[in-house]
């Protein structure tokens, strides 16, 4: 609550009656009389419940009025106080934190799944939520697209596996999120999520089988020709790939 005062004084020289504060902008409004003599002064009081749309406005401004009746008169008309203001500070804060589902890069065209938790760590509402990562797919988020204060939302997001990744050993990505605060149609710069390390144990494996094109040795001077059928057993690309033969030669 903010807690107001409205010190109301009769300034006339004349007895007002039915004296009476207002405020569109307060609540639980208490005056000790309904009558003041010439001179007299008397304190109300009255609160206002700070909602959220005042802290997103950082500020609460209103102002309240006084009504009283002369004797044998009408009502006067309502006489306005000074305006108030009680401003307030606004705290801009988003945060992601970003985790994949699985513990270990899964074969070649599978998925890696993953959750983008996005918290409102701020005092403001926060809309225009967006969340972004230029290494996952089917990207989705919740259809509310703003957050209050302390709010959370889980978006989810998938990376189709590819031999690079196991040729690296691993995939590694960063998301980021932005929102809008209130008052302006500029988003605040992207905060990036923690990074999110998916390892594969990788297994660099070659074999060879070879052949000849003759079960029994031919005459002197004759070839037996050799056929070498090398085959990638292991989950990484492998560069450079060689056949040594002492006992041969056009080695193709």
């Amino acid at each position: 609550d903010i807690d107001y005062e409205f010190v109301v004084t009769n300034t006339g020289n004349i007895t007002m009656n039915d004296i009476e504060v207002s405020d569109p902008n307060a609540t639980n409004i208490e005056c000790p009389e309904t009558t003041l003599a010439p001179g007299e002064t008397m304190t109300c009081t009255a609160v206002h419940t700070v909602t959220q749309d005042d802290v997103d406005a950082e500020r609460v401004e209103n102002v309240a009025a006084v009504v009283g009746t002369p004797p044998g008169g009408d009502p006067i008309d309502p006489v306005p106080s000074n305006p108030v203001v009680v401003e307030g500070d606004s705290v801009i804060s988003l945060s992601i934190i970003k985790s994949a589902v699985q513990d270990e890069l899964p074969e070649v065209g599978e998925n890696i799944d993953y959750t983008f938790v996005v918290t409102n760590d701020g005092n403001v509402t926060m809309d225009n939520i967006n969340v972004t990562d230029p290494k996952v797919s089917d990207l989705e988020c919740p259809e509310a697209v703003s957050l209050a204060p302390g709010e959370s939302t889980t978006c989810t997001a998938t990376h189709t596996v590819t031999q690079a990744d196991w040729d690296a050993g691993e995939f590694e990505n960063v998301a980021a999120v932005t929102g809008t605060p209130p008052g302006t149609d500029t988003p605040i710069p992207e905060v990036p999520s923690n990074p999110v390390v998916v390892e594969g144990a990788q297994d660099p494996v070659l074999s060879i089988v070879k052949a000849a094109d003759h079960e029994t040795l031919p005459a002197v001077g004759e070839d037996i020709a050799y056929t070498f059928v090398v085959t990638n057993d292991g989950n990484v690309t492998m560069d450079n790939v060689k056949v040594l033969d002492d006992n041969a030669t056009d080695m193709e």
